[in-house]
């Protein structure tokens, strides 16, 4: 498994619990590392309400193969309707199975 991976996966695993609960209805960051950020992308427009998660590369990460990636997603999209109930680690293991690096 290369660099690029192993620092993802250990930033999903990282989040904290509160930052994969309570998502914000608009655009914007929820939670960062040098590396990576985990960004809310809106919601979809299609009926019910999704959020849509997403996570990039940064740049000036100080990890080469993470540079070369940014700013990429690199994991995601994670849907989660609006009125579903799941858990951080539901969600964790929604974005390793959508890994795309």
């Amino acid at each position: 498994m290369g660099a690029a991976k192993k620092a993802l996966i250990a930033f999903i695993e990282d989040i904290p619990d509160a930052k994969l609960a309570g998502f914000p209805m608009s655009r914007g960051l929820i939670w960062y590392n040098n590396c990576f950020r985990l960004d809310m992308q809106g919601l979809t427009s299609g009926v019910p309400k999704k959020y849509n998660l997403q996570i990039q590369a940064n740049r000036g990460s100080g990890v080469t193969t993470v540079e070369k990636l940014a700013p990429d997603t690199v994991a995601g999209p994670v849907l989660i309707g609006v009125e579903d109930e799941v858990t951080p680690q539901e969600v964790r293991d929604m974005f390793l199975q959508k890994l795309l690096i």
